[in-house]
């Protein structure tokens, strides 16, 4: 199964995005498990320290991976021509508005291709500010002592991707998905239409950007979807300037 695997070349697409990682021994060792399980797209968002000797012998094979990585500075970056993005967390969630995956569910849901998976810092895992940026979330199942170092999870979600044989038709993904990209900027100009209409204000804003997140990522738009939404938030930017007898509903009343 693991030569079949590699010989189709299913992560070639697939992107390892590790934010605020502290130890550059850990980069290393996390670029040496990409390599076993074919991955290359390496990621570095806001590293706090550079990458050293120590990166590189920990890398073993894999320098070619760290050699390759990028050094980005913000989340739209990283993300970059990317459809779903993925966050790690070793956090409980009780809200029904998150999607929770293990390893081995979230591989059998998701496409191999043009998807992220981000991985937070060592010492303190994502902040809720990053997990706001993904459409799901990937919890690794361990026992009530729960300690794994970053390579061990950047191994644990690769390995269940690369093994899974997932048939193309049972993955619930068909349509073009829209890109990461493109749903930050749907959710720029949602919420510039949310003030616009009085349906939120600057006490309330960030509970509403995040509850309205959580559904539209939850739903898997696709770009079609993506249009169809933004032609509607347009018609209520326009709506809410027109004298209410313009409409249709109205006319009919009177």
């Amino acid at each position: 199964m693991f030569a079949q695997s590699y010989a189709l070349g299913i992560f070639l697409v697939m992107r390892i995005i590790l934010v605020e990682s502290q130890e550059p021994g850990n980069i290393g060792s996390a670029a040496r498990v990409m390599k076993n399980f074919g991955l290359s797209d390496l990621v570095l968002l806001r590293p706090k320290k550079k990458l050293n000797q120590q990166a590189y012998d920990f890398a073993t094979h894999a320098k070619d991976v760290l050699l390759g990585a990028r050094k980005v500075d913000s989340f739209e970056e990283a993300v970059k021509d990317i459809k779903i993005v993925l966050a790690t967390t070793a956090r409980l969630r009780t809200s029904d508005a998150y999607d929770i995956y293990s390893p081995r569910e979230a591989a059998k849901k998701f496409r191999r291709e043009d998807i992220a998976i981000m991985f937070g810092p060592e010492s303190s895992g994502l902040k809720n500010s990053d997990l706001d940026r993904a459409q799901a979330f990937i919890k690794i199942p361990t026992s009530e002592f729960s300690s794994l170092n970053l390579a061990q999870a950047v191994n644990l979600i690769s390995y269940e991707f690369f093994t899974s044989q997932v048939d193309e038709g049972s993955i619930e993904q068909d349509l073009e998905l829209a890109t990461r990209d493109e749903l930050e900027h749907f959710y720029a100009h949602f919420m510039e239409s949310m003030y616009y209409i009085g349906y939120t204000d600057d006490e309330r804003a960030r509970l509403t950007e995040h509850m309205y997140r959580r559904i539209y990522d939850r739903a898997g738009l696709s770009k079609k979807e993506l249009i169809g939404i933004y032609g509607f938030f347009r018609q209520i930017r326009w709506a809410a300037d027109q004298d209410p007898s313009k409409f249709p509903i109205h006319k009919k009343d009177n």
